[in-house]
C-alpha cells in the first residue's frame, strides 16, 4: 500500500518494481493488482510511504 498522504511522488519506486506494477496517476502513485509483496519498492522510499497491507 502507499500513504498517499506521506508520499511524494517522486517516482524511485517505478523503475525497481520487477512486475511493473507501480505508476503515477496525475500527483498520486497506485500500484496495480498482482503485488506480491516482494518488498523491493518499500526499501527504495525514501518517505517510508509504502508499506505492506
Amino acid at each position: 500500500m502507499i500513504d498517499l498522504d506521506e508520499c511524494g511522488v517522486c517516482e524511485k519506486c517505478i523503475p525497481v518494481c520487477p512486475k511493473e506494477l507501480i505508476e503515477k496517476k496525475g500527483y498520486t502513485m497506485i500500484i496495480k493488482d498482482g503485488c506480491d509483496d516482494c518488498g523491493i519498492c518499500l526499501d527504495m522510499c525514501p518517505l517510508g510511504a509504502i508499506y505492506e497491507e
